[in-house]
């Protein structure tokens, strides 16, 4: 049983390289039908992948969370025994402009819609 030319499968694939190794020029792209330019000339909506829609929900959703927690054992719930002994202290400020500033990143990023792109085969 002969075994195949993986050099030879590879580059008959990209009509590009194989046609430079013969010496010839690639084959030129069809024109699109009036018809079909038409369709491609359409503006279309942006879309949205379910995941990245789901990724930067989960996002805001932890930045709300550790939010709540700074907030709950900063001013409510002082750590330690004396409780009302025990100042806020410089950290407790750095943690919580953190998650401010991190909830601030996660809604700019859900509300960015970023440049408008064409769909592939728009001119």
């Amino acid at each position: 049983m002969s075994s195949p030319d993986h050099s030879m499968v590879f580059e008959s694939a990209v009509p590009s390289a194989s046609a430079a190794r013969r010496g010839t020029s690639a084959p030129k792209p069809a024109k699109l039908s009036p018809a079909a330019l038409k369709v491609a000339a359409e503006p279309s909506r942006s879309a949205y992948s379910p995941i990245v829609l789901a990724g930067t929900v989960r996002l805001i959703e932890a930045a709300l969370v550790a939010l709540v927690l700074t907030l709950f054992v900063g001013p409510i719930d002082h750590p330690g025994t004396p409780s009302g002994e025990i100042a806020l202290t410089t950290g407790w400020f750095v943690a919580l402009g953190a998650d401010l500033l991190i909830l601030a990143g996660s809604i700019w990023r859900s509300q960015e819609s970023g440049a408008r792109r064409k769909p592939p085969g728009v001119l």
